[in-house]
């Protein structure tokens, strides 16, 4: 009986053990088939995006490469990705050198585009940027006809940002230094800088893929060294600002707060005026609500001490010591760790926002010590905007040269996952690649996920606003067409709701303020996709209902479309349904034999969006088809 007794106990002590030594965090992309190395000139560039380019709901990858050839990767569905760089059309991202990269649907065609910045090509000191048109076939087409000086600047990122409220997504270009200058003591030594800088760039979407510049009449000309960007309602006016992290704040120009003013179309500087203008070398932004007060706040990444900006309403107040989030030094006080790439995501679920800062060395002059291996971090908010550095405790040992930092739940199981890209430094070492980490832990509580189409708003709906309210709480979230450092996170919005088990409802403020809608009594630990304006919402993922995998076949569909299931259907004499945007039942369909393909005939339906919808035997699938008959 005793030895049974300490059999019993070994084992326990074994099983608690591995639990508590278990990562919340695991280094994925080998695991993910993601082979990824920026290779840098200058220690400048490296971003990211995740988003679904196929419309099949899970979020692919695009990451620039720098000297290299882009890599996009197609998600599989089942937690891996597929190379799809050349045959996808990115063939002359080769000749450029890319430094990064946003996602969004710039003609409102169901398939969101990519905007990629770069620095110089094999044509010039300077190349311009590139457009990439999602076909809707798996095929891009790079179509940027901007080839005018303004466009030629040392772009290093950029937002999507529909300022005029036309239903079309605009693009604001961040540029970096021009010519370099530095300032000296008495010995030589340097001792601060003296740059000058591109100015950067607001394109206006006037639709067929064409743009025009349109930063002088608006207002907008800004010519620090800024190293990234994003535009976001501040002030919670329904329009859409933007911040810019500038580089070399000190002594070229601080970070920069534009705030819009709908009723004479300008854009006014108010950093100064809300305290949002840190003289500081900005490098990345993040944006939340970190204190669930349910208004805007931003993390800016720096070179030494990062500055966390409360919105108190009237003006920002920068808590980086209080919340403990300033990431100054590398060890001890005397190495300044160099923020990148940042974040504001709940990675575990328990309702409120927690911090992810990509950290990597850059060369500096002595009055600015740093160190080659510099750890990310990952800091837990506590629930009261007070955080906790856990990055190694959770998994995240990147020690390595972070630049862009984006986040996605791309295996689609409930919780965040986060891609840190890393450039090759040094050359020779291969262990200077990109890291995917992937969430082990955070589906464990609830959870809640929610895509937004828009119809009079921009496609993708960036700008708009979310409010969840469950369990006597609300929380806010902002939908974003780019921001952290050369890059943007999946435009899926992610709430953790601990162990909340039902949504009151949700309210959504599409893009301007002018409308909102509101749903009701919503289920948790689900994906749903919602269409401005109408009774349509639709389940895309629930991980607790299983979910036919299908093929939809052609799409665009002319007359006939086809729907292979890859197991067969388990209910005989079940039924699909077909609904137009605006949730009218257009079409039902019997199925009235055991068949894995069934082929509809779409030609009484008129030109447009459709959504076929199906439940069988729990087995559940809604998907997107566009009618187009020519």
């Amino acid at each position: 009986m005793k030895l049974f007794s300490r059999i019993i106990l070994f084992f326990l002590l074994l099983y608690f053990s591995n639990i508590l030594s278990a990562q919340h965090f695991i280094e994925y992309q080998d695991s993910a088939n993601i082979d990824h190395i920026f290779d840098h000139t200058g220690f400048l560039g490296g971003g990211a995006v995740f988003f679904d380019y196929d419309n099949d709901s899970d979020d692919d990858l695009y990451i620039t490469a720098g000297n290299e050839r882009d890599h996009f990767y197609e998600n599989n569905g089942d937690g891996t990705f597929i190379y799809k760089s050349i045959g996808a059309g990115f063939l002359v991202t080769k000749l450029y050198y890319t430094t990064g990269v946003i996602a969004g649907d710039i003609d409102n065609d169901g398939f969101k585009d990519l905007f990629v910045t770069t620095w110089f090509s094999d044509f010039g000191p300077l190349g311009k940027n590139l457009l990439y048109k999602n076909n809707g076939d798996g095929t891009f087409t790079e179509i940027w006809n901007q080839q005018e000086e303004k466009d030629n600047t040392q772009a290093m990122g950029a937002t999507f940002i529909d300022y005029d409220l036309d239903g079309l997504l605009d693009i604001y270009v961040a540029s970096y230094v021009d010519e370099t200058g530095f300032i000296h003591d008495d010995n030589n030594n340097i001792i601060g800088f003296d740059h000058t800088c591109y100015k950067n760039t607001l394109y206006h979407n006037i639709g067929n893929g064409e743009f025009e510049e349109k930063s002088f009449s608006l207002n907008i000309i800004d010519d620090g060294c800024a190293l990234a960007t994003t535009a976001t309602d501040f002030d919670m006016d329904g329009d859409m600002d933007i911040y810019v992290a500038n580089d070399f704040g000190e002594f070229v120009k601080p970070n920069q707060l534009y705030q819009y003013n709908a009723e004479n179309g300008f854009y006014w500087g108010v950093g100064s005026e809300y305290n949002a203008d840190e003289s500081m070398y900005g490098m990345g932004i993040a944006v939340g609500d970190i204190d669930n007060d349910l208004d805007l706040d931003y993390y800016v990444t720096n070179f030494g001490k990062n500055a966390m900006l409360r919105n108190d309403g009237n003006v920002f107040t920068n808590i980086s010591d209080p919340s403990g989030t300033g990431d100054e030094y590398i060890t001890g006080d005397s190495l300044f760790a160099i923020g990148w790439g940042t974040a504001f995501l709940d990675v575990d679920n328990d309702t409120d926002l927690d911090l992810y800062i990509g950290n990597g060395f850059v060369p500096s002059p002595s009055f600015l010590p740093s160190y080659l291996f510099q750890n990310d971090k990952l800091f837990l908010n506590d629930g009261n905007a007070s955080f906790e550095d856990v990055g190694l405790d959770f998994g995240i040992e990147n020690k390595y040269a972070t630049r862009g930092v984006s986040y996605s739940d791309y295996d689609n199981d409930g919780d965040l996952d986060i891609l840190a890209v890393v450039e090759n430094i040094p050359v020779t070492n291969l262990q200077w690649a990109t890291l995917l980490y992937n969430n082990q832990y955070g589906n464990q509580k609830n959870w809640f996920q929610v895509t937004l189409e828009g119809v009079k708003v921009n496609r993708d709906a960036y700008g708009s606003k979310l409010y969840l309210y469950a369990g006597n709480k609300v929380w806010l979230q902002e939908i974003s067409g780019g921001s952290s450092h050369a890059s943007q996170p999946s435009s899926r919005a992610h709430f953790g709701l601990d162990d909340l088990t039902h949504i009151d409802s949700l309210n959504i403020v599409w893009t301007g303020g002018e409308h909102s809608q509101t749903l009701y009594d919503l289920g948790i630990n689900q994906h749903i996709y919602v269409v401005e304006d109408t009774a349509l919402i639709n389940s895309t993922s629930n991980i607790f209902k299983p979910t036919l995998n299908i093929s939809i076949s052609p799409n665009p569909v002319n007359q006939f479309v086809d729907i292979e299931f890859d197991v067969l259907p388990l209910l005989k004499n079940g039924k699909m349904e077909i609904f137009n945007l605006y949730g009218k039942l257009k079409r039902e369909i019997i199925i009235d034999s055991l068949s894995n393909k069934i082929q509809i005939n779409t030609s009484h339906l008129n030109n447009g969006i459709y959504f076929i919808s199906a439940n069988m035997d729990g087995y559940i699938f809604t998907e997107k088809i566009i009618v187009n008959h020519g």
